[in-house]
């Protein structure tokens, strides 16, 4: 199924950073807080049920020197949390050690043998980070041994809740934390907050860059206090004084002055994630507490090898997935794969990939000892997995997580049966329509605009994620070259638009090749720079692609226009009030029963309406004398010349003088909200300048090609001026012209050069051009 674009269209008097933040709902009053939160706008930590109480704990401990153990889980967010308590517990003197269990021999969360292993270390207060919050049995088991337990978790919370000396989780019920999505280390960072009480510290601004990185990577909401976080993070890691982080940077090529969300999302957080998924979780909390930075280089290095060994093991898993998926539950509404020979520390990254393939809700399951699968689950809009999963908990072992995300335990021997339960339940909430992936377009971009002050804008937008999602752009009509695939296996794409401008598509090949570059493509896209080499290019991300609209018969009425002069006057009556008040918005249009007429005043709105149907699929009529489909767009017509009793509804661009030149005895007539233009003479003829740039060209050259679009936005000039910069050369024999409709562009052939100045006010074709100030009258 093709991806549906929608395009968030910007206003004619809107600039950038005012559209991007309407699409975004950010109203103007929100924008300085939006846009500069400061560390002044994190949330009293007290307003957190049970914070009082965990401070309380806490405090007796280090008056009393017991020894807490933090712990934790082996993800970034699990690793960050166990960071952030043992640098506070450190700087104020607190006695503290930590634990994370081994990923694949203990699984997620607490276990009674890691208790056991803890109380033996002589701990006397567990606080469980970014895990806990199910616990019910375990947490029980510790009160038995004399052990306290503190639970601060962010996952979604079930009806029974562990019996711990406190519970901080802003899901929970009864608590009027107004911000409820935090990841585990946002929570870690709040009991930071209340114990350190100085959020201008230096140590502070620590721990808020550890909680930026885990709350970018746990796929959390960046919006309200998350916003704050990682915004402040991202400021303090450009001049970061923590060492671990340092050398990771240093090792993974990251220039810090340079950091954003991306960097953290696609480079940072994947090393770090990797020594938990390769069963090394305490090398990453070393890395991030070490003050010796050779020693921290050395540990960076280490993390490095075992991203790289995860990507080896990934990739073969997301391979294998992917055939099993193929042969047997492709049309599944909910896909599962599962297999004995699978690392269970990587398939929640193959199940992300497996949900971006396919747009459906994945399970990987991975079957270890004793015939347990634990897997690891990803969603779409449309199926919350924990909601789904409560209603067959008879079926698992155990399971926990969000909307979009969750870990399951299960027997392998009813793997069967869940996946058969589980896509009966997706038959009663999913429909086709939730598997057609959306494609939120923010703005339509020219080439001109991809440039260093948009990049700007973007940097003010930072961060980018869940509820602030990165800005998607589109180019449309756009002819590339310098193309080539790159990669070991050939699988990516990359083209170079000049020497400071290059797309790159990573994985897909799939898309392009069912594309022919040889013809104009529309594409939608990221923008970012890429550093690399001490040079910055600035970098389109592609995200899709298609074959731009064929423009073939457009560009024939257009080249028509000037050559015959069809549109030559309007009628003189009048349009009643009644009608001018019928105003309605492009959606609305869509809306419209049967046949429409659509009716433009200028080439820009006329190639742009044919653009912005091609964005629904909607492939409108532009030869008026053969019109056969439901949109027939006609530009500047002589209005007493239509037969309009065919159309079921009229729409015509909003134009006050067009409108005050006209009278249709029709009910049926529609005003497109959109302000257009009357064409004037002054606006199709060229200036001198234009005439001669554009001369200087065709005689370097004997023969030369012309792509219409591109050569249109270069010289800053309409379609029609193209035109008639043309008629005015080839009238005066200066060359001759073929135009090819098929991938709109246009063969020059040199005949002669000028002799002498001319005047070209006097050559036929722009005098002929003269009436159309009839439209003034």
């Amino acid at each position: 199924m093709k991806n549906k674009w929608l395009l968030r269209e910007k206003g004619q008097e809107e600039d950038l950073k005012s559209h991007l933040l309407n699409v975004r709902q950010i109203n103007i009053e929100e924008s300085k807080s939006f846009l500069n939160p400061t560390k002044a706008d994190l949330i009293s930590p007290y307003l957190l049920k049970d914070m009082e109480k965990v401070v309380n704990r806490i405090n007796t401990a280090k008056y009393k020197s017991q020894l807490i153990c933090i712990y934790g889980d082996y993800d970034v967010d699990g690793i960050s949390s166990v960071s952030i308590l043992l640098k506070t517990f450190n700087f104020l003197g607190i006695n503290s050690i930590f634990y994370i269990p081994k990923r694949i021999e203990e699984g997620y969360g607490i276990n009674t043998q890691a208790i056991d292993t803890i109380k033996k270390m002589g701990a006397d207060l567990i606080i469980t980070v970014d895990c806990g919050i199910t616990s019910v049995d375990e947490i029980e088991y510790a009160k038995t041994i004399d052990l306290d337990v503190i639970v601060t978790d962010h996952h979604e919370c079930k009806e029974i809740l562990p019996d711990a000396i406190g519970i901080i989780n802003p899901k929970q019920d009864e608590c009027e934390y107004p911000y409820k999505h935090l990841c585990g280390a946002g929570i870690a960072l709040k009991i930071a907050q209340a114990l350190i009480e100085d959020n201008d510290s230096a140590l502070f601004d620590e721990l808020i860059e550890i909680a930026c990185i885990a709350t970018i990577a746990d796929i959390v909401e960046l919006s309200g206090e998350n916003r704050v976080i990682v915004k402040n993070g991202l400021l303090s890691l450009k001049k970061t004084i923590n060492i671990g982080l340092k050398a990771l940077m240093e090792v993974s090529g990251i220039n810090s002055s340079n950091i954003n969300s991306s960097n953290i999302a696609f480079i940072l957080a994947p090393r770090i994630n990797s020594t938990g998924r390769m069963g090394t979780p305490e090398l990453g909390v070393s890395l991030i507490i070490e003050d010796d930075f050779e020693e921290a280089v050395i540990m960076a290095r280490k993390i490095e090898e075992l991203n790289r060994e995860r990507q080896t093991v990934e990739l073969k898993i997301f391979e294998e997935a992917v055939a099993l998926i193929e042969q047997k539950s492709k049309n599944n509404k909910i896909l599962i794969a599962s297999s004995k020979n699978w690392h269970s520390g990587v398939i929640g990254i193959v199940a992300s990939k497996l949900t971006e393939k396919y747009n459906k809700p994945t399970f990987v399951i991975a079957i270890e000892d004793e015939n347990i699968g634990k897997g690891s689950a990803r969603s779409i809009d449309g199926f919350n997995l924990f909601e789904n999963l409560l209603k067959l908990d008879e079926c698992l072992i155990k399971f926990g997580g969000h909307n979009q995300a969750a870990g399951i335990t299960i027997h392998e021997d009813r793997i069967a049966e869940f996946e058969l339960m589980i896509n009966e339940i997706a038959e009663e909430i999913l429909n086709k329509n939730h598997f057609q992936r959306i494609i939120e377009i923010d703005s339509k971009l020219k080439l001109k605009d991809i440039n260093s002050n948009t990049l700007k804008i973007l940097n003010e937008l930072e961060p980018f994620g869940i509820g602030n999602r990165k800005p998607l752009f589109c180019l449309t009509n756009y002819k590339l070259s310098n193309y080539k695939y790159i990669g070991k296996m050939k699988k990516h794409f990359k083209s170079e638009i000049n020497d400071d401008i290059e797309i790159i598509g990573f994985n897909k090949h799939e898309l392009i090749n069912n594309i022919d570059l040889n013809f104009p493509v529309d594409f939608v896209f990221e923008l970012e720079i890429n550093s690399f080499n001490n040079k910055d290019k600035i970098q389109l991300l592609l995200r899709d692609l298609r074959s731009s609209y064929n423009y073939s018969e457009a560009l024939k009425i257009m080249h028509d226009y000037i050559l015959k002069f069809k549109a030559l006057t309007l009628a003189k009556n009048q349009l009643t009030k009644t009608d001018k008040d019928k105003k309605i918005n492009f959606d609305e249009m869509l809306c419209l029963y049967g046949k429409k007429l659509l009716i433009v005043n200028t080439c820009e709105s006329y190639f742009s309406l044919i653009e912005r149907l091609h964005f629904y699929n909607i492939k409108p009529t532009v030869d008026f004398e053969n019109s056969i489909n439901d949109y027939t767009i006609i530009l500047s017509p002589i209005i007493d010349n239509l037969d309009l009793s065919r159309y079921n509804n009229i729409v015509i661009y909003q134009s006050d003088s067009f409108l005050s030149s006209i009278n249709i005895e029709s009910q049926n007539i529609k005003v497109l909200s959109i302000t257009d233009k009357i064409i004037h003479t002054k606006d199709i003829v060229p200036s001198r300048e234009t005439f001669i740039s554009l001369y200087k060209v065709i005689m370097n050259k004997l023969n030369i090609k012309f792509y219409i679009f591109e050569t249109c936005e270069y010289f800053r000039i309409s379609e029609l001026s193209f035109f008639v910069i043309l008629e005015v050369f080839k009238e005066l024999r200066i060359i001759d012209f073929e135009l090819n409709c098929s991938d709109g562009s246009v063969s020059v052939k040199t005949i002669n050069k000028l002799i002498g100045k001319k005047n070209l006010d006097e050559t036929k074709t722009i005098k002929s051009l003269d009436f159309i100030n009839l439209y003034d009258k």
